[in-house]
């Protein structure tokens, strides 16, 4: 009974930190451009190396606006939510980045490949409690696979 009171306490906990971020001001749209050398490394189709990906003033910042932009192959912004996960995690930006990921049905794939880093699955396991019904049961095989290191 306690696991299941704590577990709650963390959804709500989560839910009402969605709340305030979906509420709070919108951040300026990051331009982004066909001809970036972060979107470029990540169309490889050998995959990327997140640890090898360009320098970046904000690297963080542009990887989370390719995962939530409209960027051809469809690989790309998958990759870049990849690499958020294994690069980022402990940023301070990051759940409130992916929270929308797991709740909104149509961005599930990012919240997938985040879950499939295997990166800090604690902090991103009660967040499956926001998933759609179609996601749950694909969020929960994610968070059963096996793990590997972060990155350093």
């Amino acid at each position: 009974m306690m696991k299941r009171t704590l577990n709650l306490c963390w959804t709500s906990s989560l839910l009402l930190l969605y709340i305030a971020s979906a509420s709070a001001a919108e951040p300026a749209r990051m331009e982004l451009s066909n001809d970036d050398p972060v979107i470029h490394a990540l169309r490889w189709k050998e995959g990327v190396d997140c640890n090898k990906l360009p320098s970046d003033p904000d690297l963080a910042a542009k990887l989370h606006a390719i995962a939530e932009g409209d960027i051809a192959p469809s690989v790309v912004p998958l990759r870049a939510a990849s690499c958020l996960t294994e690069r980022y995690s402990k940023d301070a930006r990051y759940l409130a980045w992916v929270t929308p990921w797991f709740s909104d049905a149509e961005r599930g794939g990012l919240a997938f490949a985040a879950l499939s880093t295997g990166v800090d699955r604690e902090e991103l396991a009660p967040l499956v409690e926001l998933a759609p019904d179609s996601w749950k049961s694909a969020f929960q095989r994610g968070l059963s696979r096996p793990t590997r290191a972060p990155a350093p």
